[in-house]
């Protein structure tokens, strides 16, 4: 479940992970019928969606990651063109 690991890291409050640290496919299904069914848990959800992004994504944060990784790729550059 790749591409679902944002959603599944947003479920963890409500579907925490087995021992291992990781969730399990039957639980994090589980807790989406449940969420389907029991409506009064939407509010909730939709308030650790929004903390969540708000924590991960602040566009501030999100820039200074990718002039990182861009300083990163440059330099990885310049060592490979010396080395060739």
């Amino acid at each position: 479940m790749r591409g679902s690991s944002e959603v599944l890291e947003s479920l963890h409050p409500l579907c925490p992970p087995a021992s291992d640290g990781l969730v399990r496919s039957s639980a994090s299904s589980q807790t989406i019928v449940d969420l389907c069914v029991e409506r009064n848990l939407w509010p909730a959800m939709g308030t650790l969606g929004r903390h969540r992004v708000e924590q991960h994504f602040e566009i501030r944060q999100m820039i200074r990651n990718y002039e990182a990784l861009y300083e990163q790729l440059l330099q990885e550059a310049a060592i490979n063109a010396q080395a060739h």
